[in-house]
């Protein structure tokens, strides 16, 4: 009801429909409906970026939330591309130790795993793992997720030939 009274009020707030559609999309998110999920996050986004300039938080957050949904559907692609443009934004947005950032960075980690384009994963964990380090120290729980995935990856990359041929150190 509530975004029904927002998108047909006379003074439309893209912020405030943003929001809903926000929230809309996390109730299906949470109920494993996902097209809807994204359907619903990407309505956030087209009121966002009528609202807030092109390299806001906000924007790259909505980027982020349909990247991670389009990788729990499997959509590694567009999960990927979707997680790219939240990067760009962050950099241009975020101090360049910001938390934020590495997190991303080891999103897109996971997302170039699951590709199986490992050489670039191993760059961006240890670009995850680099911030996280400066960001909280070497004892914090992120750093231990980031290192325990880097060391995974770097055993993969040890055990053959990688997919493309290549052999990496």
């Amino acid at each position: 009801y509530a975004l029904n009274i927002a998108l047909h009020s006379s003074g439309i707030d893209h912020l405030e429909i943003a929001k809903l559609y926000h929230r809309i999309g996390e109730v299906y998110e949470e109920d494993g409906i996902f097209v809807e999920c994204i359907q619903n996050y990407q309505l956030a986004l087209e009121h966002e970026l009528n609202h807030f300039p092109l390299y806001h938080s906000s924007i790259a957050k909505s980027y982020s939330k349909i990247g991670e949904t389009f990788y729990k559907m499997k959509n590694y692609t567009q999960a990927l591309s979707y997680y790219d443009k939240a990067l760009d934004i962050q950099k241009k947005s975020l101090s360049p130790n910001h938390s934020v950032l590495a997190r991303t960075n080891y999103n897109i980690a996971i997302v170039l795993t699951s590709l199986q384009q490992y050489k670039e994963a191993v760059e961006y964990t240890s670009r995850a793992l680099n911030i996280a380090k400066h960001v909280f120290g070497s004892n914090h729980e992120d750093v231990q997720v980031y290192e325990n995935f880097l060391k995974k990856l770097r055993r993969k990359t040890l055990v053959g030939v990688i997919p493309n041929g290549a052999v990496y150190e």
